[in-house]
């Protein structure tokens, strides 16, 4: 659970960092950095979001032997983006 909870804190940390370039670019009147940017903001939305995702079913599942097996065989299958 530390684990995913610090995962989770990183991506945080890294979506506060895309925003800071965001607003770099936007002082800067950067179309190109802007646009370069935007991939790297929905890229990061998902990230944060299943991080934030598995933090909660683990908290769910608690110390179920059942349910964490479950949980990683769910998140086993999922697909390298």
């Amino acid at each position: 659970m530390e684990a995913f909870e610090d995962a989770y804190k990183h991506e945080i940390k890294i979506t506060g960092m895309i925003n800071e370039l965001f607003t770099l670019v936007a002082i800067e009147k950067d179309g190109a950095g802007h646009d370069f940017l935007e991939w790297f903001c929905r890229e990061q939305v998902e990230e944060e979001a299943n991080a934030q995702l598995i933090v909660a079913q683990l908290k769910l599942v608690g110390d179920n032997g059942v349910g964490l097996y479950l949980l990683d065989q769910q998140l086993g299958q999922r697909k390298a983006g």
